[in-house]
């Protein structure tokens, strides 16, 4: 028991990264595998769920760049043909997030999205992109894939976008080298919700109540008991943990945030941390060891 707190203490220790809970979305890379002959997206459940499709957060917040990101990256492994081709197809055409109505809008913009691939761009906005694909990268001779897209925000006369929430639908398939001929079974739906604050009048909290009535899916938690957990660490870890903080769930997660910009979290029956120079979220064990060790 005594290994088990200096272990969990070491790992605490090492990630401080403030609001890493909120950036979990917003800069994880795309991670692929392959099962049964499909494209597996986020095969370690990290990343958020809406129903059956993958939600993850990008953010334009490159100031030298405000409009252009390319995030997130795609990273997979597992892959059995050398030389195949992962690429996109384009499930919907762009949506924009109205705050007044708290809905998506499929109409009434003129903003859209450049996706680009070496020489290849592929635009989409509310009237034009269903259903176009684009290739992304070729799986190497170990089986993996590593790769970014560039995302380019601008209206149709070029002028500059309106700050705001946007959101991309896409899935991704792969090919045989020649890039025609398919294999695989392609992936669920992956959402891409861009964040857009260039002008200063869509900041974080704007940005997070759009993902709160986005319908994120939770499961069932036992918060009373989950509660009781986190008032065990704070007493045992006072220089972490270093006063009572209301629990509340951000994007997914049960979790609490303290003035030192950590953060301590439950979801899909695990502990997560954040924190530190890494700028990662890190699962620390499941609920059930930690709920043994503080004798809940």
């Amino acid at each position: 028991m005594k290994h088990l707190k200096l272990t969990v203490l070491w790992l605490l220790v090492g990630l401080m990264s403030a609001n890493a809970f909120a950036e979990t979305s917003a800069h994880a890379d795309i991670e692929l595998a392959l099962q049964n002959d499909k494209i597996i997206v986020d095969p370690n459940h990290k990343a958020l769920q809406v129903g059956n499709a993958k939600l993850y957060e990008v953010g334009f917040d490159n100031s030298l760049t405000p409009f252009i990101t390319k995030d997130p990256g795609l990273n997979g492994s597992g892959f059995s043909v050398t030389g195949s081709l992962i690429g996109y197809h384009i499930e919907n055409t762009l949506k924009k997030w109205d705050s007044t109505r708290h809905q998506w809008l499929s109409a009434g913009f003129n903003e859209r999205i450049a996706i680009a691939k070496t020489d290849t761009v592929n635009r989409v906005s509310a009237t034009e992109g269903l259903n176009i694909r684009g290739l992304i990268s070729q799986i190497d001779n170990a089986g993996k894939i590593h790769s970014h897209l560039s995302f380019q925000i601008d209206q149709a006369d070029e002028a500059n976008p309106d700050d705001g929430a946007y959101l991309l639908e896409m899935s991704l398939f792969a090919t045989e080298a020649d890039g025609v001929t398919a294999l695989h079974t392609p992936s669920d739906k992956i959402y891409l919700a861009f964040h857009l604050n260039a002008g200063g009048t869509f900041g974080e909290e704007d940005f997070e109540h759009v993902l709160e009535d986005f319908g994120i899916e939770q499961q069932p938690m036992d918060a009373p008991r989950v509660d009781a957990l986190f008032d065990w660490a704070e007493a045992v870890y006072p220089e972490l943990f270093p006063k009572h903080e209301a629990s509340r769930y951000i994007f997914g997660y049960y979790a609490r945030c303290y003035d030192n910009d950590i953060c301590l979290g439950a979801k899909d029956g695990h502990v997560f941390v954040s924190g530190g120079s890494f700028g990662a979220l890190t699962e620390v064990g499941s609920l059930h060891t930690f709920f043994d060790e503080a004798g809940l």
